[in-house]
């Protein structure tokens, strides 16, 4: 491992950047509606990126950022403690990042901590209910949980997945609870506190393998696969025959839950939001093909309470419902 002494200080050496990429890679809001972007950009032989923050959606351009920072590479996968005002980034050069806002003196980022743990990029990232634990999956097969406070690995899980993980998500109810999906199509149901923390989810075959996830706000678990279906399993019966429908026909990238809607994304230029029925059915509610290239960011805005999309257009769009 790394130490974070070494890694801060190579994030504070990092030029600032001068201009946004057209690789909207990622974004989220925070409780107030400012928005946090990832972006990406091929500078030679290398993939950089840089992290960057806004006072709202409205007001995306370099000139009006609040701040921003370079990162050591390229990262598609990030949360955020609002509490601590930090920010969770995964890198792909395999190391977790807390980035610090600071509002001292103006708007700034710091690096507050930074380790290299895992043998490779960084593809999947959540942080626990209760914001004691990171919990992050590579292409290397591992997950590792980590203390919030220290970015101390507390604990490595290896070979449970036999290929990359795809995502991540924890449980919005219990900080000992979160579902893994890996590239071979593995679902995996982790509960910490057991001393056999890991239980295969078993899946439709036709469906293809799982690409993302996210917990409803039932509390059941939503897949997207690589066929473009979403399956919906509820986690009290997950032997049960899943809900799906067909979203796209192509690999759903990311998928996220607000309300009883369902927002999702693939390499695709369309944005669908499924809506849930009296019976738990999902129904296709809006689409949106305004995108010109695949959309890789969804994030739900609590302020204008509307549902938000990034893509490698360059571009963020409101989508209301």
């Amino acid at each position: 491992m790394e130490s974070s002494g070494g890694l801060s200080e190579a994030y504070d050496s990092r030029p600032l950047p001068s201009s946004l990429s057209r690789f909207y890679d990622n974004i989220l809001f925070s409780p107030e509606g400012k928005l946090l972007l990832l972006t990406s950009n091929l500078t030679a032989r290398f993939w950089t990126g840089s992290l960057w923050l806004f006072e709202n959606a409205e007001s995306v351009s370099p000139e009006m950022a609040l701040c921003d920072m370079c990162l050591p590479s390229a990262s598609g996968c990030m949360s955020v403690i609002p509490e601590k005002s930090q920010v969770i980034v995964g890198l792909d050069d395999g190391s977790v990042s807390v980035i610090k806002i600071n509002k001292t003196d103006g708007w700034n980022f710091s690096c507050f901590a930074s380790a290299i743990e895992h043998d490779a990029g960084i593809s999947a990232l959540d942080i626990t209910s209760q914001n004691e634990k990171i919990v992050s999956g590579a292409d290397d097969g591992m997950i590792k949980v980590w203390d919030t406070n220290s970015l101390i690995s507390t604990t490595t899980f290896r070979n449970t997945h036999s290929d990359s993980i795809s995502d991540i998500c924890c449980s919005p109810e219990d900080p000992n609870v979160f579902v893994s999906c890996s590239v071979n199509g593995e679902i995996t149901w982790w509960d910490l506190r057991l001393p056999k923390p890991a239980k295969d989810i078993p899946y439709e075959n036709e469906c293809s393998s799982s690409s993302c996830l996210t917990f409803t706000n039932s509390g059941n678990i939503a897949f997207g696969t690589e066929s473009g279906h979403v399956l919906v399993k509820d986690i009290k019966n997950l032997d049960a025959p899943s809900n799906i429908l067909r979203s796209h026909n192509r690999r759903i990238h990311r998928i996220k839950s607000f309300q009883n809607y369902l927002a999702v994304g693939a390499d695709h230029s369309k944005l669908v939001i499924l809506e849930a029925g009296s019976s738990g059915d999902y129904t296709i509610r809006y689409q949106d093909n305004k995108h010109t290239d695949f959309i890789r960011g969804l994030s739900w805005n609590p302020v204008t309470r509307s549902v938000y999309s990034s893509g490698w257009d360059g571009r963020i769009l409101r989508h209301s419902i």
